[in-house]
């Protein structure tokens, strides 16, 4: 959306800023609304649900800039419309990249079908000498961040004035504070501000849904530290934060939800491949509300060795990954199953592509986190292909790159490993069928998960296990499932057989007997060529998953189309064991939720 994160000005951003000093002054120009007439606009209110919560003491409001969504936005604006006098401060991103400054302003007037909205030419004067903006007034002209949301604002507050900013990404934190603490002293708590933002872009609506469970739970919660909001998947990171710390500096961090969809359910198209979610609310004088949620999107078998080393190397390092950025965003564990070890070896596949003795360039790890992974496990038969030494230089190396590790192929380690968010503890443990012996002691790993249940923790086990490319599964692997489950696991999320298996609900607990591929070279078949994606929201009381089917052509994974998605959603359902019918129904549908 033409965000630009670590933008770069030829001279510092304060310096940039105090060169724009010359005296503003009301100007007799305009620009102009999105549109100029008033029936859509008349129709979003008209349209607007009337069930919202009602709220008072509201400093700031959150809301979208698609006029596709302009009832919530109404439904939003209704909750501080005033006609009394009021300063809005209006937060937009910089969707073009347009101007050169960090934070542009506008001393222009506006043209709306409900007549001119002033500005606060003597606000914008006083930002300007402060250093903090730069006043340039040909970005506002596309902006739609700013330009769809004025008619609301002079039809919500027709005695208003605004001062519009287009903020750029990449600000430092140091940066948004001295905007802050500037418009602060400007206006103090006699202004509303408004943060214009859209949130889950290009991504079908289950994986809209699953990403807006982490963006919900971080806007109720982040109220006393802003920064987090960095963790959300929206197209306004920079100018959230902003918003976030003036919440943050008048106390008002209470956040109401108003309404929440996306451009599918409003369209009513579930076949649309590319929406974007709306999450439209206030901010109340208050406290932080507590959304204890987590969220964990877990992938099957990346083997990054052979032809996908190959085409790395011809394409580029985020070429296995790059259809699946966006689903990457966003959420607070990304794990998979790294089936290989990271070392500085010489890769011995690449031209006898048969040798099945992996390692994978560690040059990669940094591409890796910079694309969201935060955890992988080494419990599998390939990460002693290069010995010990090779196991230990892989979870090094993996460490070094702020990215986490959990097991070992001869369950010596298998964890728990531990991570909180938002107050809810998950914990991973690893299990390998095959390095050591036929029969393997699982002591290690079900005192693992005992230890990590004792400690208050959503388990979630990562086994090693089966017979390659059956798309059944094994009684050792019923049997060992149940194992884990009655020492105390919540989820089992197998690896290993390279195609997806059936779901079982055990005791109230669900086990996926294998996700199948995320990234390898199997395409010599279809079942090779298709992998499960699970994303989990975890709260003290429930845990939904949400089930992401995934293609694989060329070594490159892509979420799969819708129908070929609804079916193979179909698949799972009719071959899930010991399921309800109403739960089948959910799992048919793509998303399930249980209890804790």
């Amino acid at each position: 959306m033409g965000l630009l994160a670590g933008f770069l000005l030829p001279r510092t951003w304060a310096q940039a800023m105090r060169e724009v000093v010359a005296p503003v002054s009301c100007a007799d120009a305009f620009h102009y609304s999105y549109l100029s007439t008033a029936p859509a606009f008349d129709k979003a209110y008209a349209l607007a649900p009337t069930s919202t919560p009602s709220v008072a003491n509201i400093r700031g409001l959150l809301v979208n800039h698609h006029l596709l969504a302009g009832s919530l936005i109404a439904a939003t604006m209704r909750q501080a419309a005033t006609d009394k006098p009021i300063t809005v401060i209006l937060i937009s991103p910089n969707h073009f990249d347009a101007g050169t400054g960090a934070v542009i302003i506008s001393r222009y007037q506006w043209q709306t079908p409900y007549g001119i909205l002033p500005g606060d030419c003597t606000a914008v004067a006083d930002l300007a000498r402060a250093g903090v903006v730069s006043v340039e007034e040909d970005p506002f002209m596309k902006e739609h961040g700013i330009t769809g949301i004025v008619p609301f604002i002079k039809k919500s507050f027709p005695n208003a004035r605004v001062v519009p900013l287009i903020v750029r990404s990449g600000m430092s934190d140091t940066d948004q504070q001295r905007l802050v603490d500037a418009l602060y002293q400007e206006f103090g708590d006699r202004a509303l501000v408004i943060n214009s933002v859209d949130f889950s872009h290009y991504l079908p609506d289950t994986a809209a849904q699953f990403h807006d469970r982490t963006a919900l739970s971080v806007l109720r919660a982040s109220g006393s530290d802003p920064a987090t909001v960095s963790h959300v998947e929206s197209n306004s990171d920079t100018g959230t934060a902003i918003f976030l710390h003036y919440m943050h500096k008048l106390g008002a961090e209470h956040f109401t939800l108003v309404a929440h969809s996306n451009s599918a359910e409003l369209t009513d198209t579930p076949t649309l491949e590319e929406t974007t979610s709306y999450l439209d609310g206030v901010y109340s004088i208050g406290d932080p509300q507590p959304d204890p949620t987590a969220t964990v999107l877990a992938f099957g078998d990346m083997m990054l060795d052979r032809n996908v080393r190959k085409n790395i190397a011809q394409y580029g390092q985020r070429y296995p990954f790059a259809n699946l950025t966006r689903l990457l965003m966003g959420e607070d564990v990304v794990v998979a199953n790294a089936e290989g070890a990271f070392t500085d070896n010489a890769s011995v596949t690449l031209e006898a592509t048969t040798t099945l003795r992996f390692t994978f360039d560690p040059a990669m790890l940094p591409t890796l986190k910079n694309l969201g992974f935060t955890l992988f496990s080494q419990a599998n038969n390939h990460a002693l292909n290069f010995g010990k030494d090779g196991l230990r230089a892989s979870q090094e190396a993996i460490n070094a790159a702020g990215i986490g590790t959990f097991g070992d192929p001869l369950n010596t380690n298998p964890g728990p490993y531990f991570t909180t968010a938002r107050g809810v503890r998950v914990a991973f443990v690893a299990y390998d069928q095959f390095t050591g012996s036929a029969a393997p002691d699982d002591t290690t790993v079900l005192d693992a998960i005992k230890q990590a249940k004792a400690g208050g923790a959503f388990v979630i086990v990562y086994p090693h296990w089966g017979e390659e490319y059956n798309e059944s599964f094994t009684a050792s692997q019923q049997a060992q499932a149940h194992r884990f489950v009655d020492a105390g696991a919540d989820a089992v999320l197998g690896a290993h057989p390279h195609v997806i298996e059936p779901i079982e609900i055990y005791r109230g607990k669900t086990i996926f007997y294998s996700l199948g591929n995320f990234i390898f070279d199997q395409g010599f078949s279809k079942a090779t060529s298709q992998g499960l994606v699970v994303g989990l929201a975890i709260t003290p009381a429930t845990v939904t998953y949400y089930l992401f089917p995934l293609n694989i052509v060329h070594t490159q994974a892509s979420l799969m189309p819708y129908t070929p998605r609804v079916t193979l959603w179909g698949s799972l359902a009719s071959t899930s064991v010991a399921t309800n019918d109403s739960l089948r129904t959910n799992i048919a549908a793509g998303i399930f939720t249980l209890n804790r």
